[in-house]
């Protein structure tokens, strides 16, 4: 019996990564297409200030994320026991804080409407900057009045897939109508408030799913605030990281310009995509790290997390490398519109690698931090984190400009990605750190080779097919070294993963 519960859960997390590499994918294709329209349509200083205020905007959200976390954490026991009565005031209660933190969110995006346009003092006109982030606010406020609550359900139930297919949806919808838009020459603002209406096809997806597949759900039932008692803290650490991501583009804008902005934004969005598709995996896992912690089974926990982490420090190894050597003749095909800045920059792909290295090998120890709730004690923790951040972009940022602002977020990414991978060794795992440091010692040392003999190579691409063609010649090389390396160093996890992946295909 507990074999098959462990497989229909590795089941559920296949289909989750598959629905949220998807999702990731039509996010990726979104950020790809809108950005180049922009700033050759409307300039870069107009797709600076989008991708500022878009930055800003989706960082209030993570207020969100908070509420989100403790209340998964809260659900695995009810949804597991199918004890409605504590489903139901759990949910209402999840309700109830995503309503005050909606209106929390639509007081802030006032706000910033009217404060953000003084502070970047830009040339574009006042009204229309108010304008374009009232717009942008209404995709984020229908995230806390009308979505939180279901992806808190069906992110517990194991069911993140129906919130990514909505998700899929609404991104397809949203991009369509805003490439149509620009086309027939739309004022910025109304490209802006049309795309975000069309989110709100992804509130009738998942309302009618969740009338459909969970018809116990009862509003009267009294809501169990205690239960999402957790709240305040995982808040905590989400209000953390708003201040990290928000601070950048923030910082930037004010003593850098909403042309460098735009540079920033290019790269940005392409490690923030890679690193995004590499958190679905643990995304995808978290539910199910969360019922093998409840088991209370260390060693079937250690067994499993050493596999995960394995296969996760390889593709994120992998696929940073590979990025490092393509994203430059991707930039100059991307921005080849451009003639108001210079895109080209080698300086940034370096200590974007870094910085997005850096954030990702602390994935697993922070899944693991999450599925086990452990908020409250690792609070003071994220503050450092926040605090070293600003203070170190606000000191660079000055003298260095971009680099600055990329220096400052390395050094505090540095103490927290250590912290984390210490403290879910230590505390939640009760294992060595021998491991997890050796392979990240390999991961650099083949990156750093990898990287200084490409430097070699002219890759001169004439057009996106011709990118695409040596993107997966480099993908393939680069794959295979890290494999064959990972395979020779640590065989015996290669061994475990390769029974692993043949068990569940029997399956």
């Amino acid at each position: 019996m507990e074999e098959k519960v462990t497989f229909s859960r590795t089941k559920l997390a296949i289909k989750n990564t598959i629905f949220n590499l998807i999702y990731q994918a039509s996010n990726i294709l979104a950020s790809l297409l809108v950005p180049p329209l922009l700033i050759n349509n409307f300039g870069s200083a107009i797709n600076g200030l989008i991708a500022t205020l878009k930055q800003v905007i989706t960082y209030v959200q993570l207020v969100g994320a908070g509420i989100s976390d403790s209340t998964t954490f809260s659900l695995y026991k009810p949804l597991s026991t199918q004890d409605k009565k504590g489903i139901n005031s759990i949910y209402n209660a999840t309700n109830y804080a995503f309503n005050v933190a909606g209106i929390l969110f639509s007081l802030i995006a006032v706000g910033v409407a009217f404060i953000y346009p003084v502070i970047i003092q830009s040339e574009i006109n006042y009204l229309l900057v108010v304008g374009i982030v009232l717009a942008l606010s209404i995709a984020g406020a229908s995230e806390f009045f009308c979505l939180g609550k279901y992806r808190s359900l069906l992110v517990a139930d194991q069911k993140i897939y129906i919130v990514n297919i909505a998700q899929v949806v609404g991104t397809i919808i949203s991009t369509i109508a805003t490439i149509v838009l620009i086309k027939l020459h739309c004022n910025i603002f109304l490209v802006q408030l049309i795309s975000s209406l069309t989110y709100v096809l992804r509130i009738i997806i998942l309302y009618a799913y969740i009338k459909k597949h969970y018809p116990y759900l009862d509003k009267k039932e009294p809501k169990d605030m205690s239960a999402i008692s957790k709240r305040k803290d995982a808040t905590i650490h989400q209000l953390a990281s708003l201040v990290i991501f928000g601070s950048q583009t923030l910082f930037i804008a004010k003593y850098c310009g909403l042309m460098e902005v735009s540079v920033y934004s290019v790269y940005n969005l392409v490690f923030v995509g890679i690193s995004t598709i590499l958190s679905t995996v643990s995304s995808a896992l978290l539910a199910g790290f969360g019922n093998v912690i409840a088991t209370s089974d260390k060693e079937k926990l250690n067994k499993v997390y050493n596999v995960y982490e394995y296969v996760f420090y390889i593709l994120t190894f992998t696929v940073f490398a590979i990025t490092s050597i393509m994203i430059i003749p991707f930039v100059k095909l991307y921005t080849s519109g451009a003639t108001d800045v210079n895109y080209i920059r080698g300086n940034l792909v370096i200590l974007f690698t870094i910085m997005g290295l850096l954030n990702c090998l602390r994935t697993p120890g922070a899944t693991i931090i999450n599925a086990s709730g452990h908020y409250k004690e690792t609070k003071s923790r994220a503050i450092i984190e926040m605090i070293l951040c600003v203070v170190f972009q606000f000191v660079f940022v000055q003298k260095f400009g971009i680099i600055g602002i990329l220096i400052g977020t390395i050094i505090a990414y540095l103490y927290r990605t250590i912290d984390v991978i210490v403290y879910s060794h230590q505390i939640i795992l009760k294992s060595s750190l021998r491991k997890t440091l050796f392979r990240i010692v390999v991961g650099f040392t083949v990156l750093i080779m990898v990287y200084f003999i490409s430097n070699n190579i002219n890759i001169n691409c004439q057009g996106y097919f011709e990118w695409m063609l040596f993107a997966v010649i480099v993908s393939l090389i680069v794959g295979m070294i890290y494999l064959f390396v990972n395979m020779v160093v640590d065989k015996k996890t290669f061994i475990e993963l390769k029974d692993y992946m043949i068990s569940v295909i029997r399956k």
